[in-house]
Order: structure tokens, then sequence, then C-alpha cells
């Protein structure tokens, strides 16, 4: 705040706290003045100057935030340098969150989304449904680095051998020509196995008729999500999305899935983003595996 603004401010505020004060003190009608105690300029000239200094703590304040959140956001080609922190911190946390990386690495919001895009990309974290938290898919930091590193590499951001080798370990690869050929339920009892491998907790297979479209009931993180198995030989459609989400409301669950060894039509994946159904296809499959492949390293 400049010295003429603040001085135009002293006197604004001494004025209408005057007019608020003359009110509660009678006038003499011979002289027109104020019939005002002492003490009363100098409680009009107090309040004037502490509102002078408040307003200008809050100014100050105020630029100094605008500020550090100008230094805060970092350029986007800058990101990768963040990423192993990151990593780090969502598994010391527990928590693959955008709050949580603006919190503690001081970055913008803006880049601690980008950062966790970078993240589902690689298959490290899932992705954002809209109503509840990622789900980290990665076992471990270290695991989650060699994957992270892995896609980087794949996508062209960065050129083998410039980062820590970070295990580009093909021979992890579940044999999908296996699980390919499963009948349902055999399908539906290896992906609860392979959920439970990955940490989630009361894994059940629900009986085979009136299950409501629900095969697997599962939790994690005090989600519990209700989950349609589907082994087939073509991309899925709109069916399965709209039967576990009939299964997810009576079971009382928080999450609908579609668990698939193939992939979803761009219509399945629509209806989905307005369900808030989660889609876990083949490549989600993949890293689910590689992780418990791995993990007995």
């Amino acid at each position: 705040m400049g010295k003429v603004f603040g001085v135009i401010v002293f006197l604004l505020s001494s004025f209408i706290y005057h007019a608020i004060g003359s009110m509660f003190f009678p006038v003499d009608e011979v002289t027109n003045t104020l019939l005002a105690p002492d003490w009363y300029v100098f409680v009009i000239l107090g309040l004037g100057a502490a509102t002078t200094f408040g307003l200008n703590f809050l100014i100050k304040k105020r630029s100094k935030s605008d500020v550090l959140g100008a230094r805060n956001h970092i350029a986007e080609e800058n990101l990768p340098t963040l990423y192993g922190d990151a990593i780090d911190l969502i598994f010391k946390y527990d928590q693959a969150s955008a709050s949580l990386l603006q919190r503690y690495l001081k970055i913008s919001f803006s880049n601690a989304e980008s950062i966790l895009k970078c993240f589902e990309s690689a298959k490290i974290v899932s992705e954002f449904s809209g109503t509840y938290p990622r789900i980290i898919l990665a076992s471990d930091p270290a695991f989650a680095k060699r994957m992270l590193n892995r896609w980087l590499v794949e996508n062209g951001s960065l050129s083998k051998g410039s980062t820590e080798n970070l295990g580009d370990n093909d021979s992890v690869k579940p044999n999908f020509s296996k699980i390919d050929f499963m009948a349902g339920h055999d399908f539906e009892y290896w992906c609860a196995d392979l959920l439970r491998k990955n940490e989630f907790k009361n894994v059940e297979v629900t009986k085979g008729s009136g299950d409501q479209g629900v095969d697997v009931l599962a939790e994690k993180g005090g989600i519990k999500y209700a989950i349609q198995c589907k082994c087939y030989s073509s991309d899925l459609g709109n069916t399965p999305i709209q039967e576990v989400e009939a299964g997810r409301i009576f079971y009382g669950c928080h999450v609908g899935v579609v668990m698939t060894n193939r992939y979803f039509t761009k219509g399945a994946k629509e209806l989905a983003e307005k369900t808030n159904t989660l889609l876990w296809d083949r490549d989600f499959l993949f890293s689910l595996s590689k992780n418990v492949a791995l993990g007995k390293e």
C-alpha cells in the first residue's frame, strides 16, 4: 500500500467511525459540536489506524501468496524431475491425490494433476472416477518407478539409458493366451485371486445365479467394489456397465467395476463416465499381474 493511499484509507475510515460514533452522543445546539468525552478522539483515530494497518497487512499477504503461486507453477517439461518424489509420497501416505502432491512438493494444483495423469497412463494409479480416490496399482515405490521409466521410454519422453534402469522386464508378462480361453466362472476366480494378491481385502466370488450382475466383491482403502468379470473374444459394449451399476446399488458398494481380458467400445466408455463405473481392461490386468510377478522376485 502506498503512502498516499494509506493516508486516504486512514482519513476515510476515521470519518466513517466518527459518523457511527456521533450517533451515541448528544450535540450542543448552540455551538453545533459533539458532546463526546475526551477519549472519543483517540478511539476514532485508533480505529482508523488499525483499519489502515489491517488493510495493508492483507494486501501484502495477498501479494506474497500471488508471488508464491506463480513461483510454484512449474513448466510441464520440468515436471519429470519431481516424479520420483511424487511416487515416494504416494506410497508413504497411501494416497494418490493432487492435494497431497501440491502440499508436499510445493507445486500448483495443475502441476499435481499433470503428474497424476502421467501416473495413470503408466498404470501406477487408476484413473480418477470423479467421486472416489485413485487406487495405487503398483506394489511398491521401486516397482512404480520401473513402470514409469518404461512408459516414458515407450512414449518417447526418455531415451533408454537416460535415467536409472527401472526394470524393463518382459519376463513378468502374464500368459494371456491361457486367460483368453478360460470359462467364465474360472475367469471370475482368477480375477478374485489377482485382486487378493494386489492387497484387496474381503474378496468374494458371488454365487453363480442371482448375482445381480456382480461376480466379485472386494474392498481396498475403505472403498467397496462391485465387480463384473467378462472373459470375451471381442470388446465390451454398454450392457456390462448397465448390469454392474444395478448390482453396485443392490450390494451397497461405493464403486462399480467391469473387469475384462478385452477392451471397451467408445459407447461403453461414455456410459462408464456418466455412471462413474471403472473399466479395468486388458492393460489394467497386465499391470496388476506384473505387480504380482515382480513382488515375488
